[in-house]
C-alpha cells in the first residue's frame, strides 16, 4: 500500500483498515490525505457510507476553489479493476462522486485511489492512498468509529473534525 502526494502533503492520522474479518473490522485505520498542491489545497476521506440514506453516501476529492481541474481520477479494487474513473472534470461536482458501485453492485471493502489535480496557478500533484466503503447497514454490528474521517467533514477542501459525522451509532461506535 501507498499513501501520499506528489509536491507536498500532509497525512492526517494514521488509523487501521477496513478487513474482511467482521471481528476485526475498524475501516478507519486508513490514513485519509489532505495536500496543499500548488496554491490550492485537497482532502480525502478515508471512508464512506454508501447505503442510500443520504449521509456520507459518496466520495471524493473536496478542493479549495484554487483547485481548477481534476485531471484524472481512478478508483481500483484489491484486484487493480478500475471501478471508477473521472478525466477533466471540474472539482466539486457529480462527475468527481463515486457512489461505492461497480457494475451496479455495492462492495464493502478498500480501494486504492489515484488523483491528479491542477491548481490555478498552474501547478499540478497527484494524490493516492485508500478508501474504505463501508455501507453500514441496518443490523450491522457497529464498528470502531476513531479515526474515521468523512466526506460530510469537508470544509472548503480541508478535513474539519469540528464538523459532526451524522453517522447512526448503529454504525460506528
Amino acid at each position: 500500500m501507498k499513501y501520499g502526494i506528489y509536491l507536498s502533503l500532509l497525512v492526517i492520522g494514521v488509523m487501521a483498515g477496513c478487513k474482511d474479518d467482521p471481528e476485526e473490522k475498524t475501516c478507519c485505520a486508513l490514513p485519509a490525505v489532505e495536500a496543499h498542491i500548488g496554491n490550492g489545497h485537497a482532502y480525502a476521506p478515508n471512508v464512506f457510507t454508501p447505503n442510500a440514506d443520504g449521509i456520507n453516501d459518496i466520495w471524493s476529492v473536496f478542493t479549495d476553489d484554487s483547485i481548477v481541474l481534476i485531471q484524472s481520477m481512478e478508483v481500483t479494487d484489491k484486484d487493480g479493476k478500475v471501478v471508477f474513473s473521472a478525466l477533466n472534470v471540474f472539482p466539486n461536482t457529480p462527475e468527481t462522486w463515486w457512489n461505492g458501485r461497480f457494475n451496479g453492485q455495492l462492495v464493502e471493502g478498500v480501494y486504492e485511489y489515484t488523483i491528479e489535480v491542477r491548481a490555478a496557478n498552474g501547478i499540478a500533484g497527484q494524490m493516492f492512498g485508500e478508501v474504505c466503503n463501508h455501507p453500514c447497514e441496518q443490523g450491522d454490528t457497529p464498528i470502531p468509529g476513531n479515526g474515521c474521517q468523512f466526506p460530510i467533514q469537508n470544509d472548503a477542501g480541508h478535513y474539519n473534525g469540528n464538523f459532526a459525522t451524522l453517522e447512526s451509532s448503529d454504525c460506528f461506535e
